[in-house]
Order: structure tokens, then C-alpha cells, then sequence
């Protein structure tokens, strides 16, 4: 059960061997919303990309996932290349083709030959239930590596947003403490403003307090300020998870988002506002850390 941020970002290197062949794999993912596997693999190992495919992709549920391999034949006796003779004449006959075709008359020489393609192969026979063993074995190194590169990224990115978050909480109290001291005042200040709009008119104290009381309403933050904090507390829980939180971490910074743009938009006061613009500065840092996330 996985206790800890996980990164997208990480590289992993796995180098296994027999007595006949001897293969380096590497592995480096990046950030991507899905999961994404790129692979290049040499010929004689293309029959196990679909299972390394499934096996990287259940260790790794999202990012870009490239893979990397290079192999050395160690017997080299059973792995001399040999010419492909009746590829040879094949060619040899549609160069004779060509000549009259064209009415030309070039001559190919033997250097020529071998560089067209398949006319050196390898005598070479490989035993696929050894290499497949070998190969997975490889992989699972390469992955483990991987996994340890993504914890320690992981633990990084914590340390950040974790960092963050606290600014973002101190902030809100600051704001909840200005907006306290700003009910005192306000309903006396909007008292004043009414009787000025409507000092020609007769209203009883009863309209006025209404009217107050409609404007009060207006920037009254008490229900961004609860959901807030809610979201706040159920993104902090996201860290020690038990499974991938990185998208549920970008849906809660949306909310946030749109709290504090509300709060923004309802204050009158100017400290408040400035402390807004610090607030969605530091979402916007996260943000883009949570992109890294798994």
C-alpha cells in the first residue's frame, strides 16, 4: 500500500545478463495526464513489447513511459552474420532489370549489396523462454529504480505544496480576522450611506436595517470561508495516500480557486484583496507541482 507522494518524473536502469546475452534497460517517465508507454525495441525482442507494455503500465498508472534497450550478444561464435544469398540474386536480377529498362549499364559492386536491406543476418538462434526471463528480469530492476527515483521526487513536491498550503491557511485566518473586525463597522457604515441615498425620503429605521441587511448579505464570505477551509483539510489528508491522488489534488485546487475568487469578489476591503492576489499566486504554484503528481 503505497504512504507517500509519488512522482511522474523518475528514470530507472536495469542491467541483467546470462552466458549468452546481456541487456541494459532503461526506463524514464515524464508527467502526462494518461498513461502513455514508448518503445523501440530490438527485433529479435519485439515478441515481448505487449507484455512489458502490461507490466510497466500496472506499476506506472500514468505519465510517459519511454523504454530504452541495448544488448550485447557475450557468445559471439553463435552470432557471426552470414550473407542471404538467395536475397542477393533477387536484387542482382532486378538491378539487371533496371540496366535494361533504363538502357544503362552500371555495375554494382559487392559493397553495394551489403548495404540493402536484410542481405547480412545473423546465424544466430536466440532461446525466447531464456530471454523472456532474462528480459522481465530486467525490467522489474529497471521499474524498482524507477519507483525509488519517483518516491524521492515525490517527497520533494510535498515538501513544496505542503509549504504552500501553510502559507495558504495563514492567509485565510488573516483574512477571517479582518473580515470580523470589517462586520463591526460595516453595518453602521452602510446605516449611514442608506440614510445619506435616502435622506429625502421617509423610511422608517425598520427599511433601513433591511436595506443594510441586503447589502451585508452581499459581502458576507462566512460560506467560502467554511468551504475553504474544508477543501484545505481534505487536501492535506492527500498526503499519505493509499492510492494515485494527483488528479483529485488538481479538482480540489480548482475549487479552491473558485472560493477565493468569490471571496475576492465580494470584499470591499483593499487588505483583503491583496492577500487574495498572494493566495492565488500560491495556488497557481501548486498547481503546476500537482501536474507532476501520480
Amino acid at each position: 500500500m503505497v504512504v507517500m507522494l509519488l512522482s511522474m518524473t523518475g528514470f530507472g536502469r536495469g542491467e541483467v545478463s546470462d552466458e549468452q546475452l546481456a541487456l541494459t534497460i532503461e526506463l524514464k517517465s515524464l508527467n502526462s495526464r494518461y498513461f502513455e508507454f514508448v518503445s523501440k525495441f530490438p527485433s529479435f525482442l519485439n515478441s515481448f513489447e505487449d507484455e512489458v507494455g502490461k507490466l510497466i503500465k500496472k506499476e506506472c498508472s500514468r505519465g510517459r513511459v519511454s523504454i530504452n534497450i541495448q544488448y550485447e550478444f557475450l557468445d559471439s561464435s553463435n552470432h557471426d552474420p552470414d550473407i542471404n544469398w538467395n536475397l542477393v540474386e533477387k536484387y542482382k536480377k532486378l538491378i539487371s532489370q533496371l540496366s535494361e529498362k533504363v538502357d544503362a549499364n552500371h555495375p554494382v559492386s559487392a559493397e553495394v549489396y551489403l548495404n540493402f536491406p536484410d542481405v547480412l543476418k545473423s546465424q544466430s538462434t536466440v532461446d525466447e523462454k531464456k530471454v523472456r526471463v532474462l528480459m522481465i528480469k530486467g525490467v522489474k530492476v529497471a521499474l524498482k529504480k524507477l519507483f525509488k527515483m519517483r518516491v524521492a521526487e515525490g517527497r520533494n513536491l510535498r515538501t513544496d505544496i505542503e509549504n504552500r498550503i501553510n502559507i495558504i491557511t495563514d492567509k485565510m485566518n488573516t483574512i477571517s480576522t479582518l473580515d470580523k473586525n470589517l462586520k463591526i463597522n460595516r453595518t453602521e457604515n452602510y446605516k449611514e450611506k442608506v440614510r445619506q441615498i435616502v435622506d429625502n425620503l421617509n423610511l422608517d429605521e425598520s427599511r433601513i436595517i433591511q436595506e443594510v441587511a441586503i447589502l451585508s448579505e452581499k459581502r458576507d464570505v462566512t460560506e467560502e470561508m467554511v468551504r475553504m477551509s474544508s477543501h484545505i483539510a481534505l487536501f492535506k489528508s492527500y498526503f499519505e495516500p493509499s492510492e494515485p491522488v494527483g488528479r483529485r489534488m488538481g479538482f480540489l485546487l480548482q475549487e479552491m480557486g473558485r472560493e477565493v475568487n468569490t471571496i475576492g469578489a465580494k470584499t470591499d476591503s483593499s487588505g483583503v484583496s491583496h492577500i487574495i492576489v498572494d493566495i492565488k499566486d500560491e495556488l497557481e504554484k501548486i498547481r503546476e507541482q500537482v501536474q507532476n503528481i501520480l
